[in-house]
């Protein structure tokens, strides 16, 4: 049975990191070519998440 490091788990977390970065990135690159929504209102947003929060 191999002994873990501490070099052995700072380079697996170095990789996790890693990974959660390409996976950022990823989603990121994908909201950008989503587009924008057409008549957005923050307003109306806001009250309705405020609304469907409160029937909860």
């Amino acid at each position: 049975m191999m002994k873990t490091t501490r070099k052995d788990v700072e380079i697996e977390m170095f990789e996790q990191e890693e990974s959660k970065k390409v996976e950022l990135i990823k989603e990121l690159k994908k909201g950008e070519k989503s587009g924008f929504v057409k008549n957005y209102n923050r307003d109306t947003f806001l009250q309705d998440l405020h609304n469907e929060h409160l029937s909860k």
